[in-house]
């Protein structure tokens, strides 16, 4: 009966009154496992809920920004937003502890029994519980957050620390990243402990703090944000509790899913958004149809810039784009939903042309432990509209001071910028020059220092990182050259020999060049009575000497460059 009313209309009305979130639970469910059965049914694995829901039942509500890349449909990639990695997951499954872990929950739980507090009810909940079912191994996660019930966190806590003997230990009540949780903190033995009294939320319109309201299990599983973080681990009768009724085939199915439809968990706080695509790109799961309608929507994209801070945006993004794991499938994410624009701001970047950008630096040219940073991933957001005018150096600057990144941080994207439009520029002229000249690189970046090599090492000098800016310049270059006519430039910006070559003469010649010290300083220009209010042109012109001194072999003296530097402004 109920697969014959789930078309998409149905449960989009259905969703819309929302009123009985149980119902919409339970249509949510068969609807997407009967679709994942008509999968099946069809040999074709390869197909999404996502694709059957837009093609098949909801193409009339289909958005113009919905999944603008349509080859991620029926991606054969192993990051595939639409498949799952968990298909194993048994309802049966236990939790196996490690020595430690056990340790530490013994120690935990013995504090009821110590005060004859048996009223006392001790869960572990959220991350550790879909962790351990996940992985299904003793190995140690050290983040375990406890639910309480009949007690509170702080009054469990102060327990706690009555019965640690001669262990060291740290305890914070209401910590800064929490002090609206009523959350107390214990840090023992490599563990990180939080401890918080069952509860329910309420919000108000235009924040996403709650009203702490104490609470059922089954109240503090709803008020989460996905399913198979509503799990529970009983402590007192050692079983796993799915008050959602769907932690357990989520995590079975691999699907992302909200326990109280959509609306009502991302309008309650927003930054779920990003958290439910941090979760399906973390672990390759799919994101429910709906849910990824309702991310996708204005309404959400307006609430996360009105009640999420940039600096919690921020915490959110650099979890997933400082790893090449999940960086890619994030950043396909933020574009497809949106949520790009709320966390950069400009309508005229190209977001979505810079997918192959990052594909390319994430898969094709993959980075080095040594080189794979947040700087690398954001920098190959911007790469493509800086070198190509889009944006300059202060827009990106302004980008990056809205969203708060740290200053160091901006700094090491801008250098990355700078070096990589030098070099693209040193690689470009040099291939149309060698079809008319056989010559090495070296003698091109010396014959062509004033047009060329001067802003190259200007951009050295700035850049500490130089070598991450070579293999993104590497990136950028391979990606543009595909459909290119000249053989000649794709055979040498595709080979690894020429990038190798080419680091090892930046590396053992220009590279030290950019940073050798100024021949004359602030007190020789004066003494030597050149004007000192012109002191930014006469640097400059003095490195511009210098360093084309040392690129022809000749190494110059601070007599030398007084001398010269007299015959420019002393006329």
């Amino acid at each position: 009966m109920y697969k014959k009313l789930l078309s998409g209309s149905t449960l989009i009305n259905i969703r819309k009154q929302c009123k009985g979130d149980i119902v919409y639970q339970q249509l949510s469910r068969l609807y997407t496992t009967s679709t994942l059965d008509l999968d099946n049914n069809n040999n074709n694995s390869k197909r999404s809920t996502v694709d059957h829901i837009n093609k098949d039942s909801i193409s009339h509500t289909k958005s113009n920004n919905t999944h603008i890349n349509s080859t991620l449909l029926n991606s054969n990639n192993s990051n595939s937003i639409y498949k799952s990695n968990s298909s194993k997951i048994k309802k049966d499954s236990k939790i196996y502890l490690s020595k430690a872990e056990k340790e530490i929950i013994d120690f935990v739980c013995n504090v009821p029994k110590l005060i004859n507090r048996d009223d006392i009810v001790i869960r572990i909940a959220g991350g550790w519980v879909r962790d351990k079912l996940i992985n299904k191994n003793e190995s140690t996660i050290y983040d375990l957050d406890f639910a309480l019930e009949n007690i509170s966190g702080e009054e469990f806590v102060k327990l706690l620390s009555q019965y640690i003997g001669g262990r060291t230990f740290i305890t914070k009540m209401n910590p800064s990243k929490s002090k609206h949780l009523e959350t107390a903190c214990l840090e023992i033995d490599g563990f990180s402990l939080e401890f918080n009294a069952l509860r329910t939320d309420q919000y108000t319109q235009h924040t996403r703090i709650p009203v702490i309201i104490r609470g059922t299990p089954k109240e503090d599983a709803m008020r989460r944000d996905i399913t198979i973080n509503c799990l529970f681990y009983n402590l007192n009768t050692k079983e796993i509790e799915d008050q959602t009724g769907m932690g357990i085939d989520d995590l079975e199915q691999g699907i992302i899913r909200t326990p109280l439809c959509p609306e009502a968990t991302l309008n309650d706080d927003p930054l779920r958004a990003l958290r439910a695509i941090r979760f399906s790109s973390r672990l390759n799961f799919k994101i429910e149809p709906t849910l990824y309608k309702v991310i996708q929507s204005n309404e959400i994209k307006e609430l996360v810039s009105k009640k999420v801070s940039k600096e919690r945006i921020l915490i959110e993004y650099t979890k997933m784009m400082s790893d090449t794991r999940f960086s890619l499938q994030y950043y396909k994410y933020l574009v497809e939903t949106g949520l790009i624009q709320v966390i950069f701001n400009n309508s005229s970047l190209h977001y979505s042309d810079s997918i192959e950008f990052f594909k390319n630096g994430t898969t094709v040219l993959k980075p080095s432990k040594r080189i794979e940073s947040l700087e690398y991933f954001t920098t190959l957001i911007f790469m493509n509209d800086f070198v190509n005018g889009t944006i300059d150096i202060n827009g990106v600057s302004k980008l990056l001071k809205e969203f708060k990144s740290s200053n160091k941080t901006s700094r090491e994207i801008q250098s990355h910028l700078l070096t990589i439009r030098s070099i693209v520029k040193v690689i470009n002229t040099f291939i149309i020059k060698q079809q008319q000249h056989n010559f090495s690189l070296d003698q091109f970046l010396i014959d062509e220092f004033n047009s060329i090599t001067f802003g190259l090492l200007e951009s050295l000098k700035g850049d500490d990182l130089w070598e991450t800016s070579i293999h993104l310049s590497r990136v950028y270059l391979t990606t543009t050259s595909k459909g290119q006519q000249q053989q000649q430039q794709d055979n040498l910006i595709l080979s690894g020999k020429f990038w190798n070559s080419f680091t090892l003469l930046l590396k053992d010649k220009y590279q030290p060049i950019s940073k050798s010290a100024a021949l004359a300083t602030f007190g020789d220009i004066s003494k030597a009575k050149l004007p000192v209010k012109e002191i930014g042109d006469i640097m400059k012109q003095l490195f511009h000497w210098q360093w084309r001194s040392l690129c022809q072999g000749t190494q110059p003296t601070q007599s030398d460059a007084l001398v010269y530097l007299k015959t420019i402004f002393l006329k």
